[in-house]
């Protein structure tokens, strides 16, 4: 396993872990929601948040060593997980200001 196979893998592991929390505090925020519309908005951001988790898991489970890829694919895939990482993280970030409220 190289450098950039821990870095691939090590931003799907944390986006799968930050996904499913953010998934659960959303569910949690659904079943609480005083208005339709905001157990409607949290329900979508909910599943939103698990098929993201799922798709780490994914890739977790099925992908091949960057070594063996083009480098225009594992450059792409790079940009890939670090933006999926990054919009996981700022909605966990989002998530735990609204707890600590």
């Amino acid at each position: 396993m190289t450098w950039l196979d821990s870095v691939l893998y090590g931003e799907a592991g944390l986006t799968f872990v930050l996904s499913g929390l953010n998934s659960a505090s959303m569910a949690g925020l659904a079943a609480r929601a005083a208005s339709r519309a905001r157990q409607v908005g949290a329900s979508a951001l909910a599943f939103v948040c698990a098929g993201v988790a799922m798709e780490s898991l994914a890739f977790l489970a099925l992908a091949a060593p960057a070594s063996e890829m083009h480098p225009a694919a594992v450059l792409a895939l790079l940009l890939v997980r670090t933006l999926l990482l990054a919009s996981t993280a700022l909605l966990t970030a989002l998530v735990l200001r609204a707890i600590s409220q």
